[in-house]
């Protein structure tokens, strides 16, 4: 998970905080319910949708911590669905020799 203890409780990283607001904003849900089907904290949330939207009105380019979040975050599911794929040509083409 994205998440590590600490001594004031858990810290989120970048990419779990920006997939959270895009889940709230794209599928229209409450932070009420994504609060409890993650596990998150309805207060962490809310400050997370507002700190965003504050960042939008500044009407300046998304913060390079952001963007690098956003590739690094592609680059995982690129490599997972590789594995799939490679794991799926394998097994047909195990399933051919028969």
């Amino acid at each position: 998970m994205s998440k590590e203890q600490s001594k004031f409780g858990r810290r989120y990283d970048e990419d779990f905080k920006c997939q959270a607001v895009e889940w709230i904003e794209t599928q229209q849900r409450s932070i009420r319910d994504l609060s409890r089907e993650r596990g998150v904290s309805e207060w962490s949330l809310a400050r997370w949708c507002k700190q965003q939207a504050e960042g939008a009105a500044a009407g300046g380019p998304p913060a390079a911590a952001t963007l690098e979040a956003e590739v690094a975050r592609l680059r995982r599911e690129v490599e997972v669905v590789s594995r799939q794929r490679d794991i799926l040509s394998l097994n047909r083409a195990m399933f051919f020799l028969r």
